[in-house]
């Protein structure tokens, strides 16, 4: 058997597909006309390629940003729902939880 050389990389269609899918998390699916505008296709059909590229990309050949980037990818598509995975990145952020305004009683 012999060992990749070097690991995989995301091509940058790849990588902004993911990047472009993440950034509208907070949100909802990102709109229909920015999807065409940016990539051509559908809502539909980027979500269907942003799963391809999880499915059919192993995390360990990547190199650590990449890494990153398709498992938060992977946890969006996949999870349970999207708005676990939002809860989850701003509990990482620190903004979840007490803010001001918030009854101590």
């Amino acid at each position: 058997m012999r060992a990749a050389a070097h690991p995989r990389r995301l091509d940058r269609f790849e990588r902004d597909l993911l990047t472009f899918l993440l950034s509208w998390a907070p949100y909802g699916d990102p709109p229909g006309t920015d999807c065409f505008l940016q990539f051509g296709m559908s809502t539909e059909r980027l979500r269907e390629r942003c799963l391809q590229v999880v499915c059919t990309t192993r995390p360990t050949d990547l190199r650590d940003p990449e890494r990153s980037l398709l498992v938060r990818a992977g946890r969006l598509l996949l999870g349970n729902s999207r708005q676990r995975v939002t809860k989850r990145d701003q509990d990482r952020s620190g903004s979840a939880g007490r803010g001001p305004g918030t009854p101590s009683d």
